[in-house]
């Protein structure tokens, strides 16, 4: 409420003075400064995302970063309230900040009802969570999402994971798996272990956490909320290996839920249809995906190296829109975690350290220089290549010091001899090397060094 914001506040005014003397502004845990080093990088990534994304046929859309707080916790009650940011506007209102992009889509879909199915769509938008942060996991972070809406076919889901396997493929990942499951073998494992009604929910949270702790932790957990059959529940899902057999196998265990063998032939269309598309995907038993809107595959893509985890995840949700709307649509989609995504880049050295756009800076000096540096900066951008034209105070020294610490590539350099003789001098920044280039050749020469 804005009681606690008002609290805050004056905490944070707090921290910042002390005495009459401002203490260095500080960043709020869990949020990050994203300089032109960050973004560069950040900004390819995103753009080959989103041509994978249209590759498909999937079209843009984007929505409020606020939304009302009944419209954020209506479907996952507790779980999302603990995610949220929320409080109560100057009107009064009780809203939230997004903590994801699935429940504002379902809104949309329930609202613009006239939308041609299937409706494929992506968003790409910054999303916020108030949980406690971790390496490449942060309270603000941008979740790129890619859905279909208005078909039940398997191969809807598995055209999803067919994108997982092109987005990472696409940004240089080798060694990774996109992995599927669905929540009936998932509660046909819990139905036939004798875990109650319930609690299924509350055991499939624990058996998500498989991963981080391992067998033998899922195992004390369950036992320790009185689940039976712990170690029978941890040995069905983890049955692992090539689909041909896992699938054959937990049928044989699963073969008195009609219901479970159903979703095992449903991964089985799922997993040859992605293959179809040269997705690289493997069956997982042990994949349960915590929210609670799930209704069947669920899926999910992992890094191996480097060890990182979860990097993309989603499913089919055939029953929130309806929530909203009261009419069914189907629906499955998945979100990729751009931070987490790019923290694995970093950390195998898969982006370069470059902290500008610009591949040319113009250097200029001396009297009637200036026009002809105009004219340069003119004629290299309408080659298409980016150009920084110096526009401060100093000498030709400064310039090059200051190309230097950007990193720019190359500089031309415009002094009162170039602009008298119609030249430019090209010099590369890394070896050394100079020419001169008469200006009317300047275009074809500039065009060289994108």
């Amino acid at each position: 409420d804005n009681r606690r914001i008002q609290l805050r506040d004056t905490g944070d005014s707090q921290r910042a003075y002390q005495g009459d003397v401002m203490k260095a502004p500080q960043i709020l845990s869990g949020f990050q400064d994203l300089l032109p080093g960050d973004m560069i990088a950040r900004n390819k990534v995103m753009s080959m995302i989103r041509s994978v994304f249209e590759s498909h046929g999937f079209e843009p859309i984007e929505t409020p970063s606020l939304e009302y707080y009944e419209t954020l916790t209506g479907k996952e009650g507790g779980e999302s309230e603990m995610l949220m940011y929320d409080f109560t506007d100057h009107g009064d209102r009780h809203v939230g900040l997004i903590y994801d992009l699935t429940v504002p889509i379902s809104r949309v879909m329930a609202t613009y009802q006239d939308i041609p199915k299937p409706f494929k769509r992506y968003q790409i938008q910054r999303v916020y969570r108030a949980e406690r942060p971790q390496k490449g996991r942060f309270r603000e972070f941008y979740q790129c999402d890619v859905d279909i809406f208005g078909t039940a076919s398997p191969l809807s889901d598995a055209e999803i994971v067919s994108i997982l396997s092109d987005s990472l493929v696409g940004m240089g990942f080798k060694d990774f798996n996109v992995l599927v499951n669905h929540r009936g073998v998932m509660q046909g494992i819990m139905r036939t272990c004798g875990v109650p009604k319930e609690t299924l929910k509350e055991s499939i949270v624990i058996v998500d956490k498989l991963d981080k702790i391992g067998p033998d932790g899922v195992a004390r957990e369950l036992e320790a909320k009185g689940v039976p059959s712990a170690g029978k529940i941890v040995e069905m899902i983890s049955v692992q290996g090539d689909a041909g057999v896992v699938i054959p196998t937990l049928k044989g265990m699963l073969s008195g839920d009609e219901e479970a063998v159903q979703a095992l032939d449903n991964i089985k269309q799922i997993i040859e249809l992605a293959g179809a598309m040269n997705a690289k995907v493997k069956f997982d038993p042990s994949l349960a995906r915590g929210q609670s809107y799930y209704t069947g595959p669920v899926f999910e893509a992992r890094l191996e190296t480097p060890k990182i985890g979860s990097v993309a995840g989603g499913g089919r949700y055939d029953n929130l829109i309806g929530i909203f709307s009261g009419n069914q649509v189907c629906a499955t989609g998945a979100s990729l975690g751009i931070d987490r995504i790019m923290a694995a880049m970093r950390e195998i050295g898969m982006i370069s350290d470059t902290k500008t756009i610009a591949k040319v800076q113009i250097c200029h000096f001396g009297e009637g220089s200036t026009p002809l540096a105009l004219e340069c900066a003119k004629t290299i951008r309408e080659s298409g290549v980016p150009c920084d034209l110096y526009c401060g105070d100093g000498d030709i020294r400064k310039q090059i010091k200051y190309a230097s610490k950007k990193g720019v590539p190359y500089i031309a350099i415009i002094g009162e001899d170039e602009a008298k003789s119609s030249t430019v001098l090209i010099k590369n920044m890394e070896t050394g090397e100079q020419e001169k280039v008469e200006f009317s050749k300047l275009g074809g020469v500039a065009s060289q060094l994108a």
